[in-house]
């Protein structure tokens, strides 16, 4: 009962083969031994279970089973015992990578980064990088301190809608600013969000209006320790980075990779997207990617989308 991940464990005698009734839901399973070796990640679909077979090297898997039955084999030369167990549990596991993508834990935890020298390496984020289009010509058509202060209202709007959307807010680079997302769902989200509330500013303001251009993907990278504070390198920041460059402004461009992410194609099914592609610095071959256009975001129905229920 304090243990409802583990699906099947027996004891098996040295050459003993068994056939358990056994029926197994669709999902992640990992099959290994209570005592020391390897494990298996098996991907299961429906149908049969792979045979678990364990051997003096270790654990693997074998043929198909009929549905409803699972083969265990233990081909070792000693007495083991066979553990089959869901991994669905590991969606809500609060890992080291999902925490420091969440604000609260940055804010409250400060001093908790990695030592100076080291690096960890996350299977995927999803990043995002602004920024402030015109900043320059802004600067000149009105004076410094009217302008500074556009600019740390820009900044609180772009803040608050990476928080409400459980992203973090990584670091401010000039007038841009990088935002990362454990859930890409969330980083499209907050897009949106922030495309939305510029357009509302920009209405209601009565000040100068502020366009913001924005660049997301998804991908491996490694976290760091930079100037006191975690933050992400490697490719996925790299294009992420770039991507923005690719902006207009008022639009939002992304990656295939980030397209392809289940959660974020039913959020994007009601929009028509720009494929385009171009060359980017620091990347072979010319990059493909998405573009919601401007106008696609001030036709949208009013509101940021939100994830499906």
């Amino acid at each position: 009962m304090s243990t409802p991940h583990i699906k099947l464990q027996l004891t098996l005698g040295a050459g003993e083969e068994r056939t358990e009734m056994i029926e197994l839901a669709a999902g992640t399973y990992r099959v290994r031994t209570l005592e020391p070796g390897g494990e298996e990640t098996v991907d299961f679909q429906g149908g049969g279970f792979p045979a678990v077979v364990a051997t003096d090297d270790g654990v693997g898997s074998g043929r198909r089973a009929p549905p409803g039955q699972i083969v265990l084999a233990n081909r070792s030369g000693r007495s083991l015992t066979i553990v089959v167990e869901e991994r669905a549990w590991m969606r809500d596991a609060l890992t080291a990578h999902r925490a420091t993508a969440l604000q609260a834990f940055r804010d409250l935890f400060t001093d908790d980064v990695l030592r100076p020298g080291d690096s960890v390496e996350i299977d995927h984020i999803t990043l995002m990088f602004s920024d402030l289009k015109g900043s320059t010509a802004l600067y000149d058509r009105i004076d410094d301190p009217e302008a500074y202060a556009l600019v740390r209202e820009h900044f609180a709007i772009l803040g608050k809608a990476i928080r409400e959307t459980d992203g973090v807010l990584v670091k401010t680079i000039g007038d841009a600013v990088m935002g990362a997302w454990a859930d890409p769902v969330d980083a499209l989200v907050c897009a949106f969000r922030i495309q939305a509330d510029f357009a509302d500013y920009n209405r209601t303001s009565g000040k100068e209006p502020i366009v913001i251009k924005l660049g997301l993907h998804m991908g491996r990278c490694i976290s760091v320790t930079l100037n006191g504070r975690l933050d992400y390198y490697g490719s996925a920041a790299n294009m992420a980075a770039r991507l923005e460059g690719q902006s207009g402004g008022g639009d939002i461009v992304f990656s295939r990779e980030l397209a392809a992410d289940p959660g974020v194609r039913a959020l994007l099914a009601p929009f028509a997207l720009e494929d385009d592609e171009a060359n980017l610095k620091g990347f072979g071959t010319p990059v493909p990617f998405f573009r919601i256009t401007a106008e696609a975001l001030a036709a949208a129905p009013q509101g940021a989308p939100s994830p499906q229920p």
